[in-house]
């Protein structure tokens, strides 16, 4: 669940792992039902951003991307670190880096947001 030693690229393959469904190279990895599940809205009270271990940016405003797209899904770690699976940009987003405010998770969005509305 957490304190994994990795590089921004070994973040970013296991986020394209995920864009693709759970396939790499051709060989199904992690069963592609799992990785529906995981982006799938939690079904407790007020957790319609939280999927299985991922957070989600639905478009009720409650996830790290208020203005989309919504489909994003994402892993957020510790102090800040993400890795941002976008399956409509065909994109991930990797952020490494020590963020301590109390409110870095909207700055973080913020920021993720410029990138995406940028491309």
């Amino acid at each position: 669940s957490s304190l994994v030693y990795s590089t921004a690229q070994d973040f970013a393959r296991f986020g394209l792992l995920f864009l693709r469904g759970g396939n790499w190279d051709g060989k199904q990895i992690i069963n592609e039902d799992f990785v529906n599940f995981v982006r799938t809205p939690s079904s407790g009270k007020g957790a319609d951003h939280y999927g299985a271990h991922w957070w989600l940016s639905p478009p009720n405003g409650k996830g790290i991307l208020k203005k989309g797209p919504f489909d994003a899904f994402a892993a957020q770690g510790h102090e800040g670190q993400i890795i941002m699976v976008i399956p409509s940009k065909d994109m991930v987003i990797v952020r490494l880096g020590l963020s301590t405010s109390e409110n870095h998770w909207d700055a973080i969005g913020e920021q993720l947001q410029e990138i995406v509305d940028a491309l």
